[in-house]
């Protein structure tokens, strides 16, 4: 997804405590999560963030909370130990029942220049319109005795909208920008800005409230900045023919117009899911749709940069069951040389989801490697979430199954 983090330590963290491992197959699981004792369990289309350092991510699962079956939710930290290995440290668990606490946490987490972290549940919150509330946005500030949450918004479901499953974005200013799955004025998702105000008090703006028409519905990916301060996000359904769009917001003297940018029709995909788009250096846009193309199991595509932007379906992956990825379900992550890396959470070998990379090979055409087929057992399995890439030219991830608990992993893939 977006938030691709480039750590400037990662390169001697890894050479020091993984130099000795031996690489038959380029994926290492760095962490097995773990539901016992209140530990982190099951991500899901979560992306790993880091300080150089340590990772960051959060858990669908898990936590200290008994009135949720395997508990509400974590913020987990994983930091490299002196034996080769990594400890994890749970800085939240999600605690609905106190007060207006939020639960079950689904996209990443971003970081300001002060460490603070923050991220939205999709569930939990002060609001009483939804079931298990309608979700909130939060804040982890970490101090010498440990990490204090606030919740900064609770989501009404109503014109600010409800169920929020992005990662955020944040500006150079600190405002906070993401999408709510539903609610707005349609009841169909929003586009927002979480600001602080002179008081401190955090204030939302629905920047865009999603019709059903060709504007899309259903938002589930996060938004970027494109090169001129306009947001760029997907929709996973609606848009000009149904099958969900790429969308623009611009901000002008009277607020925030959407431009729609391309309208998928499924020739060339449809329903892109928990997708940030990815946009290169010359402002050309990257992503992927989890269903249609040519097997009707998901494409990853180009958006040219241009008035109109000219989409090129860059792969159309393989027939179901195949050894080819399905579903990609997460954006792509760009390397330095213009390789493009991602996950599907089905397809190859044993069916559990590949990493894959596409490399241009001329003008038009990208060349698809299959760099692992998970298994499901102890390499992990459906990976839903994003890749984050590293100075050293690895790449980090998380596997929301398998393990040697069976809820999931957090795994590196050498270059």
């Amino acid at each position: 997804m977006t938030h691709k983090m480039t750590p400037k330590l990662l390169v001697s963290i890894a050479a020091m405590f993984l130099a000795t491992q031996a690489w038959a197959d380029p994926e290492t699981v760095l962490w097995n999560f773990n539901l016992a004792n209140g530990n982190a369990g099951n991500p899901f289309a979560n992306n790993l963030i880091s300080n150089g350092l340590n990772f960051y991510g959060v858990t669908w699962e898990g936590g200290n909370y008994p009135g949720c079956l395997n508990g509400c939710g974590t913020v987990f930290e994983l930091s490299p130990n002196s034996d080769g290995g990594w400890n994890e440290t749970l800085l939240y668990s999600f605690d609905p029942v106190n007060g207006s606490d939020g639960s079950n946490p689904v996209g990443g987490l971003v970081r300001d220049r002060q460490g603070n972290l923050y991220g939205a549940t999709y569930f939990g919150g002060s609001s009483t319109n939804c079931n298990n509330g309608c979700g909130t946005i939060f804040e982890l500030t970490p101090s010498s005795s440990g990490w204090t949450e606030t919740v900064l918004y609770s989501f009404t479901g109503n014109a600010d909208g409800n169920y929020p499953y992005s990662t955020l974005a944040m500006d150079g200013e600190g405002n906070l920008y993401g999408t709510a799955y539903g609610g707005g004025s349609d009841a169909l998702g929003t586009v927002y800005e979480l600001s602080a105000s002179s008081t401190g008090m955090w204030v939302l703006t629905t920047l865009h409230s999603f019709t059903g028409g060709p504007d899309g519905s259903y938002p589930e990916g996060a938004v970027v900045f494109d090169m001129m301060g306009n947001l760029c996000g997907t929709t996973s359904g609606g848009g000009p023919y149904g099958y969900g769009s790429v969308y623009q917001l611009s901000r002008g003297l009277n607020g925030w117009t959407e431009k729609i940018l391309h309208g998928f029709d499924v020739t060339d995909g449809a329903s892109p899911a928990w997708v940030s788009v990815t946009m290169d250096k010359a402002g050309n846009l990257y992503g992927t749709t989890q269903d249609g193309g040519a097997n009707n199991t998901g494409t990853v595509w180009e958006l040219v940069y241009s008035a109109n932007y000219a989409e090129i379906v860059l792969h159309s992956f393989g027939p179901k069951g195949g050894k080819d990825g399905n579903y990609p379900w997460a954006g792509v992550m760009i390397s330095r040389d213009g390789t493009l890396y991602g996950t599907t959470v089905q397809g190859g070998t044993d069916d559990w989801g590949i990493i894959f990379a596409l490399t241009k090979s001329s003008s038009r055409n990208w060349t698809e490697r299959i760099l692992h087929s998970f298994t499901g057992g102890d390499d992990g399995g459906q990976p839903s979430g994003g890749l984050l890439y590293g100075d050293n030219d690895r790449q980090y991830g998380i596997a929301g199954a398998g393990g040697s608990d069976g809820v999931g992993v957090v795994f590196e893939m050498a270059p």
